[in-house]
């Protein structure tokens, strides 16, 4: 439950202060120019997400797994999620979480 409440506590200061900014700044220019904007803004949490979740327990990252699972393909979870922890280097699995964590803050938020 630790990781969860951190997990939530650092999506809301990441909302903060994306509200604190102008959400005009983000979404003006052309089509290209806002997907620049958006993959600017995904990294940018990634990043921030990723150097968190480096401190966590490997009990802590288990917690966030199935945020891991979610983005495989079927058949791939399906045969071989269950060794993922012996076959997929820790730092990967970590840059996956926060990838999916920071692109659900970005579109979402």
């Amino acid at each position: 439950m630790k990781v969860r409440t951190y997990i939530c506590d650092r999506i809301f200061v990441l909302r903060v202060q994306k509200t604190n900014q102008s959400d005009n700044v983000l979404l003006t220019g052309s089509l290209p120019e806002i997907s620049q904007k958006i993959s600017n803004s995904i990294n940018s949490v990634t990043d921030v997400l990723a150097t968190a979740l480096m401190k966590f327990s490997d009990e802590g990252l288990d917690d966030l797994l199935p945020l891991f699972q979610a983005h495989l393909p079927q058949t791939l979870s399906e045969l071989a999620f269950h060794k993922v922890k012996e076959l997929v280097p820790k730092q990967y699995i970590i840059n996956a979480i926060a990838s999916c964590l920071a692109s659900k803050i970005v579109y979402k938020g």
